[in-house]
């Protein structure tokens, strides 16, 4: 606290008492904030995070927003994303609104099969699919209805033949990305018509993961008799990004509506 002292003391000695409250900014916990109060620094020069950030704690906060803007996200598109997701969410049309037939077969499959699988075809829908697992488990957790997350294929080995021994109680959910901001290319010499293997005419990446996500869904749904459910985006963008947050976002809250359930009461 001492060398925060000093530290304001010499840029108000140097730029003015009123002028360096205008050009200092606090961005901290709550907690601190409280024990800065002696700086009087504006309000609108104030970030302020509360004191437990938990997997409830809003997506769209100002703090979050920081951080994103900090990794280089564009923050303008991820609200439009979510801003234009929601024209279709709220839509009384239901025969268009798929956040609501999403949550109602949900709904509908919770009292068959208590467990459900949400599966990222990518390792950038870790951080998303497990938000939405962690607050379906704090609101039906007490029912008996499980929700779990993996990505395919590094988790296959561990839920493949579980999924297979256990199908009268899983549902599951497939969330893919259709095309790449940067889609590479493997060399002509990958394909070896003499090795027995496939040759793909489409060489780009994102078109073996395609060939992929193809194959889980026939494993899971023909093999398995799972019923799935294939969520897919159609680029890596934050626009989308916003997009599935809204999707995911509203589904939660017409599911819960649907077993008479408080969204937020969690």
């Amino acid at each position: 606290m001492n060398f925060i002292k000093l530290l304001m003391n010499h840029f108000q000695l140097n730029q003015g008492y009123y002028r360096a409250l205008e050009r200092v900014f606090l961005i901290s916990k709550e907690s601190l904030e409280k024990q800065l109060e002696f700086l009087s620094i504006p309000l609108q020069n104030r970030l302020i995070s509360p004191n437990i950030l938990s997997n409830n704690f809003a997506f769209f906060s100002e703090i979050n927003m920081l951080l994103l803007l900090l990794q280089g996200a564009n923050i303008n598109d991820l609200s439009e994303g979510y801003s234009s997701g929601c024209t279709n969410w709220l839509s009384s049309n239901l025969e268009q609104n798929k956040a609501f037939q999403y949550a109602y077969i949900r709904y509908s499959l919770k009292g068959d099969r208590k467990n459900d699988l949400l599966i990222g075809t990518d390792e950038r829908f870790k951080g998303i699919l497990k938000l939405y697992s962690t607050i379906n488990n704090s609101q039906y957790l007490k029912s008996n209805n499980v929700t779990m997350y993996a990505i395919f294929s590094q988790d296959i080995y561990t839920y493949g033949q579980y999924l297979i021994d256990n199908n009268r109680n899983f549902f599951t959910s497939i969330f893919s990305i259709e095309n790449e901001k940067i889609d590479f290319r493997i060399s002509d010499e990958i394909n070896n018509t003499q090795d027995g293997l496939e040759n793909h005419k489409d060489n780009r990446i994102s078109s073996y993961y395609k060939v992929a996500k193809k194959g889980y869904l026939t494993t899971l749904s023909n093999v398995a008799s799972l019923p799935v459910f294939d969520i897919s985006l159609e680029s890596s963008n934050e626009l989308n990004l916003g997009y599935l947050v809204g999707f995911l976002y509203w589904s939660y809250i017409f599911e819960c509506y649907l077993n008479k359930l408080n969204p937020f009461d969690i």
